[in-house]
C-alpha cells in the first residue's frame, strides 16, 4: 500500500460547459479563461506538494493540457483518467474506491479555490495522517466544501443536494451519524460567481496567483487552443 494522494476534478475545457454561473454575467469566454487559469494554479501548487496526483477529467483525459503544466504520466507520480459518468457524489466515491485500492489515503479537491495554496495542502495531508481523523473536511464559505479527504471509503456522498448551500452540514450530517472522527480545515472561499472572482482578483493572495501564473505559462500556452 502506497502513501496519500490527492484526486483532482478538472471540467474538460468547453465553451459554454465551465463556471456558468460566472458565464451568467462576464461571458461564456471569460468564464472558460479563468477555469482554466484555475486550473493552471492548482496543478502548480500540486506539483509543490511532490505527493502522487491522480486527474479525474469530467470526459475524456487531456493530456496535452497536463503535459503543457510539466506533468509527465509515464513516471508513478501523476495519472490522468476519466470520471465515471454519473451525479456528482457517485463519481467522487468511485474515485475514491478506485485510488484506495494503492494508496493509504486521498484527498479530493477540484480547481476553484485558488485560496487553497501548496502549503495549505500539506497540512490538510497531514490532518488526513492523524491517527485519530477518518475524514478531513475542508468547508467553503457558499456551504459547500472545497477538499475532502478519507482512508477508507465511507458513504458521504449519497443524498447529498450538491451544488447548494447545504452540502458541507449534509455531509457533516453524514460523517456524525457514521461515528466518523473527523478535522476541519480553514473555511475558504470557493470561486463560483463573477462577485467571487472579482473579490479574488483585488485580495492579498492575487498578486502570488498570477506570479505563478506567469512562470507556468510557456509561449505556446494560450486558452485559444482549447
Amino acid at each position: 500500500m502506497k502513501g496519500l494522494a490527492f484526486i483532482v476534478f478538472i471540467k474538460n475545457f468547453q465553451l459554454g460547459r465551465v463556471k456558468t454561473r460566472i458565464a451568467a454575467s462576464l461571458g461564456q469566454q471569460k468564464a472558460l479563461e479563468i477555469y482554466y487559469t484555475l486550473a493552471k494554479f492548482t496543478v502548480e501548487e500540486l506539483k509543490k506538494t511532490g505527493l502522487p496526483v491522480y486527474f479525474y477529467f469530467s470526459e475524456y483525459t487531456d493530456e496535452d493540457f497536463l503535459e503543457g503544466q510539466g506533468i509527465k504520466l509515464d513516471s508513478d507520480l501523476y495519472h490522468a483518467k476519466v470520471q465515471t459518468p454519473d451525479d456528482l457524489g457517485t463519481r467522487m466515491a468511485d474515485a475514491f474506491a478506485e485510488v484506495l485500492l494503492q494508496h493509504s489515503g486521498a484527498l479530493l479537491l477540484g480547481t476553484d479555490c485558488p485560496y487553497f495554496t501548496a502549503s495549505q495542502m500539506i497540512r490538510a495531508m497531514k490532518k488526513l495522517d492523524h491517527p485519530e481523523a477518518d475524514i478531513v473536511l475542508g468547508p467553503a464559505k457558499d456551504g459547500g466544501y472545497y477538499g475532502l479527504g478519507m482512508k477508507t471509503s465511507h458513504d458521504v456522498f449519497s443524498e447529498v443536494s450538491w451544488s447548494t448551500e447545504f452540502v458541507f452540514s449534509q455531509t457533516m450530517q453524514k460523517i456524525r451519524n457514521a461515528n466518523l472522527r473527523h478535522m476541519l480545515l480553514p473555511m475558504l472561499n470557493d470561486l463560483d460567481h463573477a462577485e467571487d472572482w472579482a473579490e479574488f482578483t483585488m485580495s492579498p493572495m492575487a498578486d502570488y496567483f498570477w506570479e505563478v501564473i506567469r512562470s507556468s505559462s510557456s509561449a505556446n500556452d494560450s486558452i485559444a487552443g482549447v
